[in-house]
């Protein structure tokens, strides 16, 4: 079992809302899900919480980090301010 995907409790709650908001940047950007940020890295995401853009780019990398990312610290924000 990889260790890297456990996550639990308010984490858990945070990776599907991520999840979620990743099946929406597919939509409106028309890029497969499978070629956006992978389970691993949201667990990460959800764990770590990014605060601001250079954060994210942090744990997603320079290489990976699309603008339509900026959308997961919001998640992460109203996530925090709604629990």
């Amino acid at each position: 079992m990889d260790t890297d995907l456990i996550v639990s409790g308010s984490n858990l709650e945070l990776f599907r809302l991520l999840r979620t908001e990743r099946v929406e940047i597919a939509k409106s950007t028309g890029v497969f899900v499978a070629k956006l940020i992978p389970d691993t890295l949201l667990v990460k995401i959800a764990k770590d919480r990014p605060k601001n853009v250079d954060e994210l780019r942090d744990i997603v990398g320079t290489n990976r980090m699309r603008t339509e990312y900026r959308r997961f610290i919001l998640v992460i924000e109203y996530f925090e301010n709604n629990q």
